[in-house]
């Protein structure tokens, strides 16, 4: 969730070039200081004010494109406002973003992206769609609020020496608390069924799961998941960390 807002926070520092008519291209270093070299901006056209461009990863792994309008007038009062939108007839990112004094407001998010995006250990391959919605949220020094709904459809995963299987639809809802987002998430459709809480901060992830292989569970995962309990139930207790 912190790196779904991280690419947010890269676009509003359009509000940093103040140049009338300032080229798009401008902003691409912006955006890549204000995530730290997770993104970048290709093939930027327009102006400052407004632009087109395509978010890309820093290993290029996908794209997502989307456009921009600046407002001027709350500038002067040390606001920026920010309308984000897909190109016409393409997919990509939409919301409303408000920052003013390190607090970054977004309302009206929708948010697509492949699941290639999605942070895996090494070998790991995703794939289908990972749809963001959200009605407001807020991302703040040490406070998070708002809701956001995430759904990974057509969910597929490749592992190193177990191979590809679906997972069907993974969904999630969390919810801010304080510097983290936190809650359920749970696979349906696929050769798991996985309940569980998600909770992810400024530093990582943590994935508390319970997961039951299904009849068609390929052999090699489930001796990759290990031994079920007394009810076929295997939990596993996954943890990742952001660079």
């Amino acid at each position: 969730m912190t790196r779904a807002l991280a690419w947010l926070a890269g676009l509003v520092v359009l509000a940093a070039v103040c140049a009338a008519f300032a080229p798009a291209a401008l902003v691409g270093a912006l955006v890549a200081e204000a995530t730290r070299g997770e993104l970048r901006l290709a093939n930027a056209r327009g102006t400052a004010w407004n632009g087109a461009a395509d978010v890309v990863a820093a290993d290029g792994r996908w794209t997502v494109p989307a456009t921009w309008r600046l407002d001027a007038l709350p500038l002067l009062r040390g606001e920026a406002r920010v309308a984000l939108r897909p190109p016409e007839g393409a997919a990509g990112a939409r919301a409303d973003v408000v920052a003013r004094g390190g607090r970054i407001e977004a309302h009206d998010v929708a948010v697509d992206i492949p699941a290639a995006s999605l942070r895996m250990p090494p070998g790991v391959l995703a794939g289908g769609e990972v749809r963001l919605r959200a009605d407001s949220l807020v991302h703040a020094p040490e406070r998070n609020e708002g809701s956001v709904r995430v759904e990974w459809t057509r969910a597929r995963l490749a592992l190193p020496a177990v191979g590809s299987f679906d997972l069907g639809t993974v969904s999630a809802t969390l919810a801010g608390d304080g510097a983290t987002w936190r809650g359920p998430v749970q696979a349906r459709g696929g050769v798991l069924v996985v309940d569980g809480e998600a909770r992810i901060d400024r530093a990582g992830s943590d994935l508390r799961l319970a997961v039951v292989p299904q009849p068609d569970a390929p052999p090699l995962l489930r001796a990759a998941l290990g031994v079920p309990d007394a009810q076929g139930v295997v939990r596993l207790d996954l943890r990742g960390r952001f660079r």
